[in-house]
């Protein structure tokens, strides 16, 4: 059998190999960050407002801010839900309108978390209202999962949202697979 003798910057690869653990960490965390930034950007607009008058009572929820009193609405097409609001300020200064307690639509009570461990990469995308399972839950019989009203409104489930993501995971991991090969083969 004839020996093979391998030139090149082999003790960098090598060096390489062993630290892949300390290497792909920050990479694979960056990935799982950038992904979940992603499903947030896919979960969290807020659809328009649906017509005030589809159910057999008369909608005063505005999404967003509250409930208004049922004078304070007048028709108008052009307006999403068919309605605009007269004197809002002015009701808003009288205590009037009864404020939403929890905003679960605001993207800004969506909370992203990513921490790295010994085991591996965990993420999470979090909205604390205690509602949010209800309207941006997965599909399904699970507890909590997006209520079917919710979805005809124009909510984005969680399983929607990670498959409008997917792309940018895909993209976000296979970045991180082509930079841990690069600090591997030229030496971390």
């Amino acid at each position: 059998m004839a020996e093979t003798v391998l030139d090149g910057p082999w003790d960098k690869v090598i060096q390489g190999l062993e630290d892949v653990d300390n290497l792909f960490l920050p990479l694979i965390s960056r990935a799982v960050g950038i992904s979940l930034e992603a499903v947030k950007e896919a979960i969290t607009p807020t659809p328009a407002q649906p017509s005030r008058t589809r159910s057999k009572h008369f909608n005063t929820y505005v999404r967003l801010q509250g409930s208004f009193p049922k004078s304070a609405f007048v028709a108008s097409a052009g307006t999403p839900g068919g309605f605009k609001i007269k004197g809002k300020q002015k009701l808003l200064k009288q205590g009037r309108v009864r404020l939403t307690s929890q905003q679960s639509e605001v993207e800004k009570s969506f909370k992203t978390s990513v921490t790295p461990s010994e085991g591996g990469v965990e993420g999470h995308l979090i909205n604390e209202a205690t509602y949010s399972g209800w309207v941006f839950g997965p599909l399904g019989s699970g507890k909590p999962h997006q209520v079917g009203f919710h979805g005809e409104t124009g909510w984005v489930n969680s399983d929607a949202a990670l498959q409008k993501a997917m792309p940018q995971i895909k993209d976000s991991i296979n970045m991180a697979m082509k930079q841990l090969t690069k600090q591997i083969v030229e030496g971390g």
